[in-house]
């Protein structure tokens, strides 16, 4: 568990909101500059929102390091890993968004220690599509051939360009810094606004959905309100970052900081 959650506190934004502002004219000199300046600003927002057709992700093969460990995403929505001596772990994966070469996947069996929630798994294609960087696992290159993932390995509403949304922001496995914490809690936030909180203590695994209150006279502060299936609904208060890859909430003078799973760098 520990050597799980070290590799995925790494101390990198897994998303990067990208903003393009493009300053307008004071004075309407024609129809023409305004259609232009128009033209511009939607060219723009395209090129940063780096869109990226999520089924053409050639995912779907086996992947291999040059030490024999091997990585094995299936058409029916099942992963293998496996070591240079043979021992296998394996699971089910769903595709969470995508945006460029960065693919964020959500996998079931990686690790049974936080209730069988799942966690979110970042990787990169390099520009061939031909290998892989996966966070805390490293670098792969394609054995034979891939093909192409398919609709029903998309989770509901995933995302297929930069996010632009601090909900979007948002989505991904997050974990105490603290590995040592008394209550050790993981909180999955999907791309459908729904999410899976785990507690060390209790052993119990909260569900529901949430949503994401910014306070616009303060970019430092995000609130987070959780309404779980079976209970009243309660809000989260933190501080963050610049963007959002680090949370951080106090209680009775303690801090306690959250930090998401990352993408490759």
């Amino acid at each position: 568990m520990k050597q799980f959650r070290k590799f995925l506190l790494v101390l990198l934004p897994l998303f990067f909101l990208l903003a393009a502002c493009q300053s307008q004219p004071a004075t309407k000199t024609s129809s023409q500059s305004t259609t232009s300046s128009k033209k511009a600003t939607t060219s723009t927002k395209k090129k940063v929102r780096n869109k990226v057709k999520l089924t053409a992700v050639p995912l779907i093969g086996t992947w291999k390091t040059s030490d024999g460990i091997q990585f094995t995403f299936n058409p029916d929505g099942k992963w293998v890993y496996e070591t240079s001596n043979g021992a296998k772990t394996d699971g089910t994966f769903q595709v969470a968004g995508g945006y460029g070469r960065d693919v964020l996947l959500k996998l079931h069996g990686l690790d049974q220690g936080i209730g069988g929630i799942g966690n979110y798994l970042g990787v990169r294609f390099d520009t061939t599509h031909k290998k892989l960087n996966i966070v805390g696992f490293g670098h792969f290159t394609l054995a034979g051939e891939a093909s192409h993932i398919t609709t029903d390995l998309l989770m509901t509403k995933a995302f297929s360009g930069t996010p632009n949304t601090l909900r979007e922001e948002l989505v991904g496995t997050w974990m105490n810094t603290d590995e040592n914490a008394t209550d050790a809690i993981t909180t999955n936030y999907n791309p459908d606004g729904t999410y899976e909180r785990y507690s060390s203590a209790n052993k119990e695994v909260e569900e529901g959905r949430f949503a994401v209150v910014n306070n616009h006279s303060d970019t430092k502060k995000l609130e987070i309100k959780l309404s779980p299936s079976n209970s009243k609904a309660y809000t989260l208060n933190f501080t963050r970052d610049n963007g959002i890859s680090q949370l951080t909430s106090s209680s009775k003078g303690v801090a306690t900081t959250y930090v998401k799973n990352q993408m490759p760098e």
